[in-house]
C-alpha cells in the first residue's frame, strides 16, 4: 500500500510540474494490481473495513490540508 500512495503523490507532483516518469506509472500500476488482488482474496467484512478506513483517511487528509480563511 505505501508504494501506491507514494506513487499517487509522485503522479500528482509530476502533473503539477509538467513532467512525467514511466517508472512512477509502472509503480502505481503494479501496486494497483496488488491492491485489487488483495480485495479479491478478502472476505466481505475485511473489504468493508478497508473501504471505511480509506474514507476516514481521505476525510481527515482533506480537512487537515484545507487552507484556512485569510483575514484582512
Amino acid at each position: 500500500f505505501p508504494y501506491f500512495w507514494s506513487g499517487i503523490a509522485l503522479l500528482k507532483k509530476e502533473k503539477v510540474e509538467g513532467n512525467g516518469s514511466l517508472t512512477t506509472k509502472i509503480i502505481v500500476a503494479l501496486s494497483s494490481i496488488f491492491i485489487m488482488s488483495a480485495f479479491v482474496s478478502a472476505n466481505l467484512d475485511e473489504l468493508w473495513f478497508v473501504i471505511v478506513l480509506v474514507i476516514v483517511v481521505i476525510a481527515v487528509y482533506s480537512l487537515k490540508l484545507t487552507p484556512g480563511k485569510k483575514q484582512s
